[in-house]
């Protein structure tokens, strides 16, 4: 964790302690930072905000389809703001995340 965010979550109460899963961790960071700049890549941006609330619409489209605690799920966007939205949004559920990419082969 960054240091210089590192008394600002412990200003919310957010600590390795209080966070037990990942999903809480991204509820918490999505109430505490609001509108600063959560992930960017050229010129998409996400906020916290953003990123809490679109991670739990994807978390309940999931839940409707049957995919829960447990399941993996895989994710093959490349790295940016939607993957990191799926991200979340599948450890929101207490699923697995199984991170694809198309970038690099492990084989050439």
């Amino acid at each position: 964790m960054p240091e210089n965010i590192s008394h600002t979550i412990d200003a919310v109460s957010l600590t390795p302690s209080s966070a037990r899963t990942c999903a809480q961790f991204v509820r918490a960071i999505g109430t505490a930072y609001g509108s600063q700049l959560a992930v960017t890549l050229g010129d998409e941006t996400l906020s916290y905000r953003e990123l809490e609330a679109s991670s739990r619409r994807i978390a309940q489209g999931l839940l409707m389809r049957g995919v829960g605690k447990g399941c993996r799920v895989g994710i093959l966007f490349a790295n940016g703001p939607k993957w990191a939205v799926h991200w979340a949004a599948v450890t929101r559920i207490g699923a697995l995340a199984v991170p694809l990419s198309t970038s690099r082969s492990l084989w050439s």
